[in-house]
């Protein structure tokens, strides 16, 4: 059996003299080669991959998709891959080095959010193949399947999803007076609408008020994920999807912002100032936060608890446990935001190379190749038979919130969205807290911002 060798390319000198070269009009230096035969007849291909961080999960996680070019060289003995793992680049900065012509990558890792600006640089091709290869086709959550979707076609290959949810301290809940009942029962409650974003507020204040706690509820941050969640929770609606517009409604956006507000100022269940993420995760983890909004998985905490997966697992399993982010409203479901890091093919990979590709890709998505990545960091399957494999059914966690995605709701794949919308929004909550300002002027705050940077035909007003 062959096999596959990684090699780590620094192109920070090629890529800086191919910008170059294109701002003076010159032709850039051609890509290397994608495929050389030996004199054994033995066709090696090579495939250079970027991802959006730096960061060793995030590598290690694409390692999934990975498995599938192993396995297609076992199947077929005359071809061989190599990968080349480019440096890191954020989606502007692809745009400028994809536009300079400058040695380009074949494949990208993002989130979802990420689509609209990488489809508007021409950067990546449609993957609708993708949704009808035999492993695949009926087998994927439908919003998974739904936030690779834009504009009519599909274009991420999902490498796993993290549903924003609500760790809560059990040791904290239980000097409250909640029993072990109470506690198993919460997240069902949570799910069905019957426990809300009001329930949580009168729970934290009773325990900062008892002193069980020092603060009752932190997000991952105001800029990540778990705060997105609130304004989910609350009922924003940002993104007509049909249109492929950004939505700000003044209404419901003041709703989020006195939330906000409310619960820094009023109720002080939230700091004025959160702190870093690890610094948050470290003070929920040493029992200071009584609730604590993040994604799911909890590979940040396992790997700096010097115990072993099963270990942290049990110690996990006694002292926290979780649910979706709870509905503002009594009765109305939970719906949780869901991030979703996908892979990413560019537009320029073509013959050959991309039929390797979709064979690779086929074989990559079988539930026992799921296992691995599922179990390293707690990160959801979008691959449902995953979820049969007595492996992962002995996974605790994972087979506790594996009901989650479909209590989901999308972000938006709006070019403007990432880098425009949603930094407008967490600007406004960070004035809210640090500044003090009122949720009215922080509504006038964003849409100021809207209407300053983003065009009126991109986003609907109400």
């Amino acid at each position: 059996m062959m096999k596959l060798y990684k090699r780590i390319t620094a192109l920070a000198m090629a890529s800086a003299i191919s910008l170059s070269l294109a701002a003076c009009g010159q032709k850039a230096p051609e890509a290397p080669k994608d495929a050389e035969v030996n004199e054994d007849g033995v066709k090696t291909i090579t495939y250079r991959i970027r991802h959006d961080s730096t960061d060793e999960k995030v590598v290690t996680r694409s390692e999934m998709i990975m498995n599938g070019f192993k396995m297609l060289e076992e199947q077929d003995p005359t071809v061989h891959f190599e990968f080349e793992y480019l440096p890191k680049l954020e989606v502007d900065e692809l745009a400028l080095q994809f536009q300079s012509k400058a040695v380009d990558a074949d494949l990208f890792s993002d989130e979802e959010t990420a689509i609209g600006q990488l489809v508007k640089g021409g950067i990546i091709q449609p993957v609708d193949w993708f949704l009808d290869l035999p492993n695949v086709k009926g087998n994927i959550f439908e919003n998974v399947e739904k936030l690779n979707v834009y504009e009519g076609h599909c274009y991420g290959l999902p490498i796993d999803m993290a549903v924003c949810m609500v760790y809560a301290n059990k040791d904290a809940l239980k000097k409250l007076g909640w029993t072990d009942e109470d506690i198993a029962a919460w997240p069902e409650k949570v799910k069905n609408g019957e426990w809300t974003l009001d329930d949580m507020t009168a729970t934290c204040k009773e325990a900062i008020d008892k002193g069980i706690v020092k603060y009752g509820f932190m997000t991952d941050g105001v800029d990540r994920a778990g705060s997105f969640s609130i304004g989910n929770a609350l009922g924003i609606n940002s993104y007509d999807r049909e249109q492929n517009k950004l939505i700000f409604n003044q209404s419901e956006w003041l709703r989020v912002f006195q939330w906000w507000d409310k619960s820094v100022h009023e109720d002080k269940i939230i700091p004025a100032s959160l702190p870093s993420f690890e610094g948050t995760c470290k003070s929920f983890w040493n029992g200071e936060v009584l609730f604590f909004s993040d994604v799911s998985g909890y590979e940040y905490w396992q790997r700096n608890s010097e115990m072993s997966q099963e270990e942290f697992q049990k110690y996990y399993d006694e002292h926290f446990t979780q649910a979706l982010m709870p509905s503002a409203d009594k009765g109305t479901p939970a719906q949780a935001a869901m991030k979703l890091r996908s892979m990413f093919v560019y537009s320029t990979v073509e013959g050959e190379k991309l039929e390797y590709l979709k064979k690779a890709i086929n074989l990559a998505y079988t539930a026992e190749n799921q296992v691995a990545n599922t179990k390293y960091n707690g990160k959801l399957s979008a691959l449902i038979p995953t979820y049969d494999l007595q492996e992962i059914q002995d996974f605790k966690f994972v087979n506790d919130t594996k009901y989650m995605p479909d209590y989901t709701t999308m972000r938006s794949s709006h070019p403007d969205f990432k880098n425009k919308y949603n930094k407008y929004g967490r600007t406004a909550v960070e004035a809210i807290m640090v500044d003090g300002i009122s949720p009215e002027e922080a509504v006038e705050m964003m849409m100021n911002e809207l209407k300053f940077n983003v065009d009126d035909s991109e986003i609907i007003y109400k």
